[in-house]
């Protein structure tokens, strides 16, 4: 009955495992996409901060550089966004790593037992 318990124990740590892969994957392409929003928003900022510089040095006037500052801070507000959605996918990703690992140690403790002949699993 040993093997049995221990191919039964195999196939629902692999469950498990793969269950917790899919559930990161899903959330880091979730977060992913946020970011790649984020750096399309920045290349369109970029875009009108080159087209206000050209109207500005065109016209000679500094009525333009205001909508730039503003540009520039926003920018800068979405490099931060950028920058926090990372931090969130590389502690998702080592906090799913953690579950995965506590799965397999988990098995391998209940195989360990069944090989024993430990009566608890």
């Amino acid at each position: 009955m040993g093997f049995l318990d221990k191919a039964i124990n195999s196939v629902n740590a692999a469950i498990d495992t793969s269950s917790s892969k899919l559930d990161e994957t899903i959330e880091v392409e979730k977060l992913e996409s946020k970011i790649r929003e984020e750096k399309k928003i920045i290349d369109n900022l970029y875009t009108e901060i080159g087209v206000e510089y050209y109207n500005n040095s065109k016209e000679k006037s500094k009525d333009h550089k205001t909508k730039m500052d503003e540009d520039i801070v926003k920018i800068d507000e979405a490099k931060k966004i950028i920058d926090e959605l990372q931090a969130k996918i590389e502690d998702l990703k080592a906090k799913e790593k953690e579950k995965r690992d506590n799965i397999r140690a988990e098995k391998d403790a209940k195989n360990k037992a069944i090989d024993e002949g430990d009566g608890r699993y």
